[in-house]
């Protein structure tokens, strides 16, 4: 009940604006969660070869060639935030790859995003 009430909350607080979304943010006032970001490119190079396949169902090379393709593609580089400051540092494009085959390799989201340090 305490779920439905507060996507109730969000709807009404996106009628009487031009919000189209159910996603009416955080509570003001609401404190920030510290997270750590993970060093995307320390973090693949620490990994062995077997491992990293087993994780991302392709190899090293192939993920770096995946990057170098779709990078130029990708609109924003994690600097960006639609309301400012970025207090948990940058999601850079590794990151968002790195989450993105990983859940399509049959990650758990949750574990991908304790890896990760994002929500």
């Amino acid at each position: 009940a305490a779920s439905s009430a507060g996507l109730l909350r969000k709807r009404k607080a996106c009628e009487g604006g031009t919000k189209t979304s159910n996603f009416a943010g955080r509570e003001r006032g609401a404190k920030t969660i510290k997270r750590e970001r993970l060093d995307m490119e320390r973090y693949i190079e620490k990994m062995d070869e077997r491992s990293f396949r087993r994780k991302y169902r392709m190899g090293k090379d192939a993920f770096a060639s995946l990057f170098e393709i779709i990078k130029p593609h990708l609109s924003n580089d994690g600097t960006e935030r639609k309301r400012g400051r970025t207090p948990n540092g940058n999601i850079t494009h590794l990151h968002r790859l790195s989450m993105a085959l990983r859940y399509c390799a049959g990650g758990d989201p949750t574990d991908i995003a304790d890896i990760h340090g994002v929500k």
